[in-house]
This record gives structure tokens, sequence and C-alpha cells, in this order.
């Protein structure tokens, strides 16, 4: 008996792309099966092989079936194995363009992608992550692309193509800003103050900064006027729009002083000058001649009276703009003209009652006749200057001094005590009979003595009388009398 030889077909295992229309699906004799002779598995099998796979079959395994497949040979005892069919997915090619930005201080970039393979209306979508190189602004920068990802309800069915460039460029742009520098003021002769600046439009990132500085060409000396503030702020991520500012410079306040001075009365004008008062002050080499025109002047001549009379700035003029000069005026004092002819009066003055008190004999020409005149004042401070001029002062111990009414003058002389004794008491007469080789004459004068250096006083005449108080004496010197103190009377002629 020929019994029929047992064999194995197999549906060869396929593949095809996501989207692919399906391949030819065969069949063949597994590794451990034969035919005979010239057999061949056409002549044996009907039927052919199918799958529930299709074009637009998700990516995955499908079966190759060989369900219908039919054994018509007697010869051979089939066993049929299915097979597989595998989808793979679909290779798709993205298209990335970089587009450009402004300066942000982040390294984030943002791609325009065009997608190459998609199957008409596939739910997929691309994500990755695009970084520039850096932060900073600049043009043509490379933009990386990475960790790119299909997603969407079909995105099994497809991968990233080899093709797809994952790198491009664009342009990170400098951030427009607007800096203002801000106005300032200074006083002629300070220090320039600082200079600072306001970004009015748009803003600085994050920590940035601008380096560089204002200036401007002020300097501490610089003339009262208005100077421009310049910059050299920079930072290159950043488009710079600058308004210049102003530095202006006002002038400074000084306070210019007649200085006071004075003068004697009667004395020319002493020259009159001006200075800074003590709370004023110039700049540099500044003076005050170069910042005043004109001259001071005042009322007061030779001969004005003792007081004060103004110094006054009034013909004065600020020709300077670097300084705004307020004017004081100041005052000449006229003191009074001191006499000094005659600095002191006698250290005392003895007088007998009745007897006028004679300016003449105090007081020198120049003094009387610059209206000098006697002041008596009693022990209560009583003025008795009038008494004491008409002989009417009782006894007692007065003050004399000089006074002038005139202020132009000033006195400085002593204060002296006046002593007034009492008169000589008629019944106290001392008669003294002295013979002399003269004949009388009648009334005489007591005169000094001609041939001797004492101030002694003498007599001349015989028969003279001399009037005396109590406490008095006489005293013959050499044929003259010395005169005491308190003389009333002298009398000449025959009296016993």
């Amino acid at each position: 008996t020929i019994t029929p030889k047992a064999i194995t077909v197999v549906a060869n295992d396929v593949s095809k792309t996501y989207g692919d229309n399906n391949p030819n699906l065969t069949y063949s004799l597994d590794n451990n099966s034969s035919l005979v002779g010239e057999d061949s598995l056409s002549s044996l099998i009907s039927g052919s092989l199918n799958t529930n796979a299709t074009t637009n079959s998700n990516v995955g395994s499908y079966t190759v079936s060989t369900s219908n497949l039919s054994d018509i040979s007697s010869n051979y005892d089939i066993t049929f194995n299915d097979g597989t069919l595998t989808i793979t997915p679909k290779a798709i090619t993205i298209y990335y363009e970089g587009i450009d930005k402004e300066y942000d201080g982040s390294s984030l970039a943002s791609v325009r992608k065009g997608i190459s393979g998609v199957i008409n209306s596939d739910d997929i979508s691309i994500s990755e992550s695009t970084y520039f190189i850096d932060a900073n602004a600049g043009e043509n920068k490379t933009i990386n692309i990475s960790n790119i990802v299909i997603s969407g309800e079909d995105s099994l069915n497809y991968e990233i193509s080899s093709n797809t460039d994952t790198s491009t460029t664009a342009t990170i742009t400098p951030k427009a800003i607007t800096v203002v520098a801000n106005d300032v003021s200074k006083t002629y002769g300070d220090n320039n103050p600082n200079l600072t600046y306001e970004i009015t439009s748009g803003n600085l990132v994050g920590e940035d900064s601008l380096s560089g500085s204002l200036s401007t060409n002020a300097t501490t000396n610089s003339n009262v006027g208005t100077y421009t503030i310049i910059s050299s702020l920079s930072n290159s991520n950043y488009d710079i729009t600058y308004t210049n500012g102003t530095l202006t410079i006002t002038p400074k306040a000084i306070t210019v002083v007649a200085n006071d001075v004075s003068k004697t009365y009667g004395d020319n004008n002493p020259n009159l000058t001006y200075s800074l008062d003590n709370n004023s002050s110039l700049v540099g080499e500044d003076s005050l001649s170069s910042l005043i025109s004109g001259s001071l002047n005042t009322n007061a001549t030779t001969n004005s009276n003792v007081g004060s009379y103004t110094v006054s700035t009034s013909n004065l003029s600020d020709i300077s703009s670097n300084y705004d000069i307020t004017f004081n005026d100041g005052t000449l004092t006229i003191t009074p003209k001191a006499i000094i002819s005659q600095t002191s009066l006698p250290q005392q003055i003895n007088q007998v009652t009745g007897i006028p008190l004679e300016v003449s004999q105090l007081l020198n020409n120049e003094l009387i006749s610059l209206g000098t005149n006697l002041l008596v004042l009693d022990k209560s401070n009583e003025n008795v200057t009038t008494l004491a001029l008409n002989g009417k002062l009782q006894p007692g111990k007065y003050r004399v001094t000089a006074v002038n009414d005139n202020s132009n003058y000033s006195l400085n002389l002593n204060e002296v005590e006046l002593i007034i004794t009492e008169a000589i008491d008629p019944s106290n007469i001392i008669k003294i009979q002295t013979t002399l080789p003269q004949t009388p004459l009648g009334n005489i004068e007591i005169t000094n003595n001609q041939n001797s250096n004492s101030s002694t006083p003498s007599i001349n005449n015989a028969n003279t009388v001399i009037a005396l108080n109590n406490n008095s004496s006489i005293e013959l010197i050499n044929g003259g009398i010395k005169l005491p103190i308190g003389l009333n009377q002298i009398e000449t002629g025959d009296n016993n």
C-alpha cells in the first residue's frame, strides 16, 4: 500500500508599510517537507490565501490565512499553517523653519513645520523641543530640535523619517527700548549732580542692565547755561533709542556788603570798599572786581557832623552771569574829634566865697573857642555852675569838669575838686606897716618879685594893708610879703 506523503504547507510571512497595498500572499513547503519528483504545490493545492488587512489597516500583525486552500492531490496529506502580514509605520519627513523673535532673555525658539507622508486625513500631530543655542540677540542663529513626538489617533501608524532635519536657523532681534536722560540742574561752582536716566518705552529683561554711562561737557567751573547730557549706554541685546537730557547751571547766589568804616569829624572820607559776606564764596579764580562795576557812595563829606551815614551800593552793578549778587549797604561812622590842646584841669581849685570862677583861667582859648564850658556839681550832683561863675557858692567842696555841647568834639579832661572857703571878717583884718624905699602910690598891684626865681607874690608899696581870713598868716620875705591862701583885700595908705 502506498500511503499519501505528509507535507506541511505554510503561508509565507510578509510585511508592508502602513498605507501600502497588501503584498502578494504566497505559501510554500516548510523546511521539513519536500515534494516527490516533478510534483509542484500549485498542482496539489487549489484556492488562495487571504487576510483581514487592507490598505488602510493600522500598523500591526495580521493573519495570512490558509483557510481557503484545499488539498487536491491524493498523493499527499497536506497540513496548512497560517502566516503573518506585518504592517510597519509609515515614515514621514518633517521640514522645520525657524521663526525670528525679539530678544526676551530666553533661548526658547518657535518654528514653522511641514509634514510629508501623512495619508489622507489621518489624525496626527507633531511636538518637539526647540531651542536657540543661546538667548542673545543675533542673526541666523541655530535652533536645535529634539524630542520629536508624534501624537494623535493615528500616531502609531507613523514614524519620523531619517530625512528629517533636526536643526534650522532664525534671528533674535534686539529688544527696542527708549532711554531718556533726566534733566538736572546745579549751581555755578558746584560739582555735577548724578546723571540718571529712565526707560520710557520697553523694559529691560530680568537682571539685564545697560553698560556705559551718561556724560556732559559741563564741569565744576563751567559757566551758567545749559549743557547736553549724552549717553554711551549700550547692551547688544537691545535696540536703544536715546533722548538727550539737559544740565542747567544756575547763577550762584552771593551777598556783597559795603564794608563799615569810620573817620574822625573833619577828616576826609576813607576809601569805601566792599567784600563778600561771611556766608558767601567765589568759585575758582573768580574775583569781585571782575564781577562788579560801579563804586560805592555816601552823603557824608569832610564837614559832615558826627553820626552814622549809609555807604550805598546803589551804583554797583552785577556784570557776571555766573552770580546772582545781592548788595547790602554799609555804614560810615563819624566819631567826635578829640580836643587834645589841653588834657586836664588843675589838680585842685581853691576859691574864696564871693569870688567868681573864671573860665578863662581854667580853659585855654581853643577849648573856649569850641564852646567848652565848665560844669560844677555839688555833693548832691546838682548843677551849680551859674552860682560858681557868679561867685555865689557857699563854702564847701564841689566837683568841676569841662563840657562841650558840640557832638563833633570829644573832651578828655579830668574831674577836679573845687574848695570854697569863707571870706575874711573885716574885724579880723591885720594891718601891717612896712617901710620901703618908695613913696606910697595909692592902690597897688601884687606882682611876682622880678629878682626871685620863686612864684611868691611881692608887695612893692609902703603902708599896705592885707586882709586875711582867720586861718591865714603872712610872712615877710626879703622886704616882700608871701601871700597866704584866702587873700581877700589889699589896701594902701597911712593906716594905724
